[in-house]
């Protein structure tokens, strides 16, 4: 008995979360870093079709801003894949395919 009084005597709820139900609190989930870094990480990729844009001549301007979008979303797929442990070919072609979870 002493011992849970002296386990639970400064914070009682971080106690039963963790010895209780198994929760640690530096494990749960960051919603506003998770946005933070996914907005970030768009609007920097989102640059790619704007530069192929000004880039490619005229002619070429609609393929061009096709394919580097289509390689930076592989890029993008890829290195989420890396960050999430998945392999980074299947990772990269959901992404860019947008490959049903069934086919996967």
């Amino acid at each position: 008995m002493k011992v849970a009084e002296q386990l639970s005597s400064g914070d009682r709820l971080g106690a039963h979360l963790r010895d209780e139900l198994g929760i640690d609190r530096a494990a749960l989930a960051r919603p506003l870093q998770a946005a933070w870094i996914s907005a970030s990480s768009f609007a920097s990729f989102g640059v790619v079709p704007i530069a192929a844009l000004f880039a490619a001549p005229a002619v070429l301007r609609i393929p061009v801003i096709a394919a580097l979008s289509l390689v930076s979303l592989a890029v993008l797929g890829a290195f989420g894949g890396h960050l999430g442990g998945a392999p980074l070919g299947k990772a990269a072609l959901r992404v860019t395919l947008e490959v049903p979870r069934r086919w996967q």
